[in-house]
């Protein structure tokens, strides 16, 4: 009898979606998903922000910037890119006809937290949310040392609150609310506290300074964030700015030819405090602030040299105030 060949069996590989799997909770924004570097604004460099990290990646490199992982699912795929240019497509298609302020607030260890008001015609919101604070805890909101609300963290530090004036019943505070605007105080109790600012008035000039803030603030102090992009002051003359997450701050490098400046300015740090200034783990000098607030560390070619020691920058480099990290430098377009 003949013998029969069992048949092979054929097996089919399919490729899968390439996953930059996570595990830790700095890979998120979770205080605004969509804004990857964490400048404040979103644009279509925070989808670039992800797919240089997927690049590296795949390149046998291992570039950590920014927070990539836009809908949190610990993975980073093109669908977190994905994300960021919908979100544009949507914020472009619609107007706001509402008023809106925004704060940060910088904790100890790495804390962060955002809060963000809106005002339409017969109403408001405002959001607050907190990352990486101490797990399973509460705070009490205050605007302007008014109590107008508690909020409760989770396992992992996070966690967010939300005021609306349809839901709000204490009647002394709602007209108060109502108001929040540029300069308006707010604080969540034994975390940090912080002070508004409208779009209006990031974008404006400081009357005696000339500096312009953009966007909502700063990025965070824990995370260099910055695209990997060949270092542009080799090809020419290039600008770096860096927003600081303490005192309304900006540092600004610029490189025209041979020559070089660096401005690190505050506009709202506390009054009478001396600010040591690091570039990477170098210091480079200190900031008297003065009665205002306001202070400035400046070297330019020529006329205030630079130190024998200062390093270079580039995209990432890390700028410190008293030994915290509080920016780092992108590319001013």
């Amino acid at each position: 009898m003949p013998k029969h060949k069992p048949a092979r069996r054929r097996s089919i590989a399919e490729p899968l979606e390439s996953r930059l799997l996570l595990s830790a909770d700095s890979f998120h924004n979770f205080l605004s998903p969509n804004d990857v570097n964490d400048d404040g604004s979103l644009t279509p460099v925070d989808a670039l922000y992800v797919l240089n990290r997927i690049s590296s990646k795949a390149g046998g490199e291992d570039v950590r910037v920014g927070f990539p992982d836009v809908n949190d699912d610990q993975a980073i795929t093109p669908v977190d890119a994905l994300s960021v240019i919908n979100s544009i497509s949507k914020r472009s298609s619609s107007l706001l006809a509402t008023d809106q302020a925004f704060a940060l607030l910088s904790g100890a260890d790495g804390a962060r937290g955002k809060a963000e008001f809106e005002r339409g015609d017969d109403d408001f919101k405002l959001r607050i949310r907190v990352q990486n604070a101490s797990t399973d805890s509460l705070f009490d909101v205050t605007i302007d040392g008014n109590v107008v609300g508690t909020l409760a963290t989770d396992e992992r530090g996070r966690g967010e609150a939300r005021i609306e004036s349809r839901g709000f019943d204490n009647e002394d505070f709602l007209d108060e609310l109502r108001v929040i605007g540029a300069g308006t105080e707010i604080e969540l109790v034994g975390f940090a506290g912080g002070v508004f600012k409208t779009s209006s008035s990031l974008d404006d000039d400081l009357n005696d300074d000339g500096v312009k803030l953009r966007g909502d603030g700063s990025v965070d102090d824990s995370q260099p964030g910055a695209p990997t992009t060949p270092d542009p002051s080799l090809a020419g003359d290039v600008e770096y700015k860096s927003r600081l997450s303490v005192g309304g701050g900006e540092a600004t490098y610029e490189v025209t030819g041979n020559l070089r400046e660096l401005k690190v300015r505050f506009r709202s740090a506390s009054a009478g405090s001396r600010l040591s200034i690091s570039i990477g783990d170098v210091v480079v000098g200190e900031v008297q602030i003065d009665n205002r607030g306001r202070g400035e560390l400046r070297f330019e070619t020529g006329e205030r040299p630079f130190p024998a020691d200062f390093p270079s920058i580039r995209v990432g480099t890390l700028i410190k105030v008293n030994g915290l990290d509080v920016g780092s430098f992108v590319l001013d377009n």
